[in-house]
C-alpha cells in the first residue's frame, strides 16, 4: 500500500482559522496532532515536503510529526549501529497494517520510499528491533488542515474555507478526540480540545472514557 503514486488537484482553501489548546484536565498536551477530515475534499499536491524518519541516539527524531500524503518517506540513520525497522499503518480500528522492514545497517544509511495518496487521514508507526523500544509516529494527511501542538499545547490551522468540520485530536498517551467545530470566512475560530481524563480499570490498566 506504500508506493503507488495517484494524479490529483489542489484543494480549495479559504479565509477562515482555527486556532486552540488542547489539554487532559488542567495539563496542556504537546505534539498532539490536530487535523480536519474533510469529507470529499480533493488530494493536494502541493507542498508535498519529505518525511524523514532520523534515528538518533537510538531514538526518532523528531518522535511525532505531520506529513503530507503523497510525499517521499526517507528512513535515515545517523547512529554507528544497526537499527532494524519496521513501518505499520494505522487506520481506524483496523489492526495494524506492517507495510516494510527495513534494515539500516550503518550512519549515513538513507533509503526514500514514495508514500501513496491516502484519501484520508492515516497514521505511521515506526518501530526498532534488536531489542529496543524506539517508537516515532507520522500523520500523513491529504490536505495542509493540520498542525502539531506546541510546549503549551497551542495549534493554529490556516486557511480554512468556511463550514462545518469534524476536528480530530491524537495524542500518544491520550488516544483520539472528535468535537465538531464551525469556521466563518475571515474569522478566527477559538476552542478548547479537552481529553478526558484516564480511569483505572479493575485489571489496573488505565483507560479514558
Amino acid at each position: 500500500m506504500l508506493f503507488f503514486v495517484a494524479v490529483a488537484h489542489g484543494a480549495d482553501y479559504g479565509s477562515g482559522s482555527i486556532s486552540g489548546t488542547v489539554r487532559c484536565q488542567t495539563q496542556s498536551v504537546a505534539n498532539a496532532i490536530v487535523y480536519l477530515n474533510v469529507t470529499g475534499s480533493r488530494w493536494d499536491t502541493t507542498n508535498l515536503w519529505p518525511v524523514v524518519f532520523r534515528q538518533f541516539q537510538s531514538e526518532w527524531t523528531p518522535r511525532i510529526q505531520l506529513g503530507r500524503s503523497g510525499a517521499l518517506l526517507v528512513l535515515q540513520n545517523d547512529d554507528p549501529t544497526l537499527h532494524v525497522v519496521t513501518l505499520d499503518l494505522l487506520r481506524g480500528t483496523n489492526q495494524p497494517h506492517r507495510l516494510l522492514t527495513e534494515a539500516m545497517p550503518y550512519a549515513g544509511y538513507q533509503k526514500a520510499f514514495q508514500i501513496e495518496a491516502f484519501r484520508e487521514p492515516v497514521l505511521l508507526k515506526a518501530s526498532t528491533g534488536n531489542g529496543e523500544r524506539a517508537v516515532g509516529y507520522v500523520a500523513l494527511l491529504p490536505h495542509s488542515w493540520g498542525a502539531l501542538t506546541g510546549a503549551d499545547g497551542r495549534f493554529t490551522i490556516g486557511a480554512v474555507p468556511a463550514g462545518a468540520y469534524k476536528i480530530y485530536a491524537w495524542s500518544e498517551a491520550h488516544g483520539t478526540l472528535i468535537r465538531d467545530v464551525k469556521v466563518s470566512s475571515g474569522q478566527a475560530t477559538e476552542l478548547s480540545l479537552d481529553f478526558p481524563p484516564a480511569k483505572v480499570t479493575a485489571t489496573g490498566r488505565q483507560r479514558a472514557d
